[in-house]
């Protein structure tokens, strides 16, 4: 069975409809039950996965702190943090705990053909020989996976540039290829 996070954001949403289509065993994650199978309000270093993980073998991780318009942190930089960082790894620990054999996440990098995200590994919180020890130490790596490592700097939290119907969202992996979206018009709730 397959977990997705994140279910009712602007990728997960589309995800699960196509996940769906596909007849895939999916649960879903999200703020709302309107949204999701099972609601995780708050994302951070102590989530409790547990219920959210029974039975599942593969995670496609999308929550994330983005698109606050008008943001109430005291310190939003720290709260991005928590979430998408803190909140990331304790996901992923506790699905290798669980026994999860696949953990995928993913990032937007470009959007109308200009960069947004241009990051490094040399920026990185956590160095690529630790990322693949730690989940090679709780899963078997097999030809064509692939591990995303999080997101560098350049997400709409901190530009202020917010996708909209009609942006076209760009990921591209030097070698292998770019996945190319249409933002789509916003749908009627």
């Amino acid at each position: 069975m397959i977990l997705v996070t994140g279910a009712n954001g602007f990728v997960g949403h589309r995800l699960t409809a196509d996940l769906r289509a596909q007849e895939q065993i999916i649960r879903t994650v999200g703020r709302t039950t309107r949204s999701a199978d099972i609601v995780i309000d708050a994302i951070d270093g102590r989530t409790d996965w547990r219920e959210a993980l029974k039975g599942i073998d593969r995670i496609v991780h999308l929550a994330a702190r983005v698109h606050m318009m008008k943001d109430s942190a005291s310190d939003p930089l720290e709260a991005f943090r928590t979430v998408n960082r803190d909140g990331t790894l304790h996901l992923a620990r506790e699905a290798a705990a669980a026994g999860v054999r696949r953990f995928v996440f993913i990032s937007t990098l470009k959007v109308n053909g200009e960069t947004r995200q241009d990051g490094n590994t040399a920026e990185m919180t956590w160095d690529v020989g630790f990322l693949v020890r730690f989940v090679d130490e709780r899963s078997t790596f097999e030809c064509g996976d692939v591990m995303f490592t999080g997101s560098p700097a350049g997400t709409a939290q901190g530009t202020g540039l917010f996708l909209k119907p009609g942006d076209v969202v760009e990921a591209e992996v030097d070698g292998i290829g770019i996945l190319r979206n249409t933002v789509g018009p916003k749908l009627a709730r």
